[in-house]
């Protein structure tokens, strides 16, 4: 070997040494930093995951099944799962940035304070795994966009950390709010009995149409808009709601509620019914077909045996403006 060649071999060993040595140094370091040591090897085996806030109160309970993610304090109403599995990961690849203050009088300043307080500011999660349990108390985030304070509980030091969290407190936060989406396009006639007997239709000609227009309208009188009743056969475009809840909770009123019933040119129907309690109204919905062809009726009648199984047993509270195109008189389409 010559002197050239045995240079550059030794200039080789010394380099990979050195690669070694960063490696093992930058691995040991960024494994310190982790927030949560261990939460990303039990992703797959989470099974439930609780919000606490002020007071030690648990306030939402995420329960994973054996189909999905549900919201205990909702009757166990799916979850919204994409939300959960953004702020689970998010939280399994936090990292520390800073260590900021160990001072607990301090701790306000930064939404971390002791859950247990009654004037905390910030939610303690709890994640539990088939084996393992973690637990974080978050305090304000969106620092600098994607930055968030944080404390584990057992600890005196707080943090800032790099976690793009989108949290809630609330069971309505997690909640899949996601009801019906059928377009205005698919829906030939719509029609809203009152309990007083009051009938309010509107229909289009033709699937081509782009308006619809109200049935019996007097002649001698127009139409606020045309959009006054367009919005009402679009109502159950990307429709959404605030609140669910389940029967036995909701305190009905004995009124008969009001009905609206939409049709679509496939022969599907779907009945709302508005319901009165002493301080809220809520909707159900009933699935149904109305068509004569085999073949249509095949397609309408699973369709609606799918939606009845998904929503049926449920009442929703819609956004206000949404449940006025369930309620509207003639009167309020005149001019």
């Amino acid at each position: 070997m010559n002197r050239r060649t045995f240079i550059i071999l030794l200039t080789t060993i010394i380099v990979m040494n050195l690669l070694l040595i960063l490696n093992r140094d930058n691995f040991g370091r960024d494994e310190a930093s982790v927030v949560l040591p261990g939460l990303d090897t039990v992703l797959n085996d989470i099974t439930k995951l609780t919000i606490k806030t002020a007071g030690n109160q648990t306030v939402t309970t995420l329960m994973r099944g054996t189909e999905r993610w549900t919201v205990a304090e909702r009757g166990n109403y799916p979850a919204d799962v994409g939300k959960i599995r953004q702020n689970l990961i998010a939280l399994a690849n936090a990292t520390v940035i800073e260590e900021k203050t160990a001072d607990p009088a301090l701790y306000a300043r930064l939404g971390v304070e002791d859950i247990a307080g009654e004037d905390a500011t910030g939610i303690e999660l709890i994640i539990d795994s088939l084996n393992s349990s973690y637990r974080i108390i978050v305090g304000k985030t969106g620092i600098r966009g994607s930055q968030a304070y944080a404390r584990i509980p057992d600890s005196d030091t707080s943090l800032l950390i790099a976690a793009n969290l989108e949290l809630g407190s609330e069971p309505t936060d997690w909640l899949d709010r996601t009801l019906i989406d059928i377009p205005s396009t698919d829906i030939v006639r719509v029609t809203t009995t009152h309990p007083d007997g009051e009938t309010v239709t509107i229909q289009k000609n033709g699937p081509d149409a782009s308006n619809f227009e109200l049935v019996n309208q007097p002649v001698d009188n127009e139409l606020t808009t045309p959009g006054a009743i367009n919005s009402i056969g679009s109502l159950l475009t990307s429709l959404s709601f605030d609140d669910v809840s389940t029967r036995a909770n909701a305190s009905l009123n004995d009124h008969r509620p009001i009905v609206t019933r939409f049709v679509t040119f496939a022969g599907l129907v779907i009945i709302a019914n508005v319901h009165s309690s002493a301080d809220q109204n809520f909707v159900s919905f009933e699935f149904t077909t109305d068509t004569e062809g085999e073949a249509s009726r095949a397609t309408a009648s699973a369709e609606a045996d799918e939606l009845d199984a998904r929503y049926g047993k449920w009442l929703f509270i819609l956004p206000s403006y949404k449940l006025e195109q369930l309620t509207r008189r003639q009167a309020d389409l005149l001019k």
